[in-house]
């Protein structure tokens, strides 16, 4: 069997997923990247693919958002339009005119952590988007594990991580050190499962029949718009688009993997993903760290018998060994 692990993006919701790792770590006595041959992560899900493939174990990972999170999301200080825009609107107004965060702190956070290290070091073959804004089009960091794939193993694991990491509004455009101008792989493709079946199936020929794919979400909310209006203004949808879009491409992606990975016999394409009270959670809400935590604990003692049901944990993956 080939496992595919997946980890969606969501900022500081992150804190879930890398969480409930541990836990798994924790039964397993060793680390969990040793049980898959691929690991596809988006935004914060790329930033813990890159850390499992580095050799920092999930709880590892999950203490450096604990220690990190709060100061990466500390806003910066607005200045006279921001605070005249907030006496006006509500909800976004810190954003109008300028990134809410400071990149520079999340960058020296990942310095710290990663250091000198580059994609391909990594011990698992890792997928890890973003977005090239100047020509409208994806960009992906790949290990090499396919011939073609020359050039990305070189990059920083420290660039892949801002690059997947640079959400519109919240950070600034990374900029590789040729200028290309990269944002969130989260505006594509938030819940990567579908990138990851056509790259186990389409790129790596992986036989469909011999696939796992676990799939992690960072918890989503149930889903608030008037459906008692038809004509919807600004006013109804406010930030909401936003989250239709994210949850169009999370169900289009999963459809593509179970289409393209879904076995017949069994359901080997499973997706762990808790729904939780309106607002509880937010991209940026480093107060509820260690909710998300309990949440992960929690999930984790009735998750864990399903995933072994399911094979992911029966035998670990063979060695990755780059091509030349």
């Amino acid at each position: 069997m080939k496992k595919v692990l997946t980890i969606d993006g969501g900022g500081i919701k992150g804190v879930f997923p890398v969480a409930f790792l541990a836990e798994l770590e924790e039964q397993l006595g060793e680390p969990i990247v040793e049980y898959f041959d691929l690991v596809v992560g988006t935004s914060t899900g790329g930033i813990i693919a890159l850390g499992l493939g580095l050799g920092f174990s999930a709880k590892e990972m999950l203490s450096f958002y604990e220690s990190y999170g709060p100061n990466i999301f500390l806003p910066k200080k607005q200045g006279f339009w921001a605070g005249l825009a907030r006496r006006i609107t509500t909800g976004y107004a810190d954003m109008l005119f300028d990134t809410k965060y400071d990149a520079k702190v999340l960058k020296n956070a990942l310095d710290g952590l990663f250091g000198n290290r580059i994609i391909g070091n990594s011990k698992v073959r890792l997928v890890i988007p973003s977005f090239n804004i100047q020509k409208g089009m994806v960009r992906m960091y790949k290990t090499r594990h396919h011939p073609r794939f020359e050039l990305d193993w070189k990059k920083s694991a420290v660039e892949a991580a801002l690059a997947t990491a640079a959400a519109p509004l919240y950070f600034q455009t990374f900029r590789t050190a040729s200028g290309v101008p990269l944002v969130d792989g989260g505006v594509f493709a938030n819940n990567p499962i579908g990138l990851a079946a056509v790259e186990a199936v389409g790129v790596l020929k992986w036989n469909p029949e011999e696939l796992l794919i676990l799939s992690l979400g960072c918890t989503e909310e149930p889903f608030d718009i008037n459906l008692e209006k038809e004509n919807l203004g600004v006013a109804d949808w406010k930030m909401g688009l936003i989250e239709v879009f994210m949850r169009s491409q999370s169900s289009s992606s999963y459809g593509i993997a179970t289409l393209l990975a879904e076995n017949h016999t069994y359901h080997n394409v499973y997706r762990i993903n808790p729904i939780t009270p309106s607002k509880l959670y937010a991209l940026d809400g480093v107060k509820r760290i260690g909710l998300l935590r309990s949440l992960a604990d929690e999930t984790a003692r009735y998750e864990v018998a399903e995933i072994r049901k399911r094979g992911f944990l029966d035998t670990r993956a063979e060695t990755f060994i780059p091509f030349p």
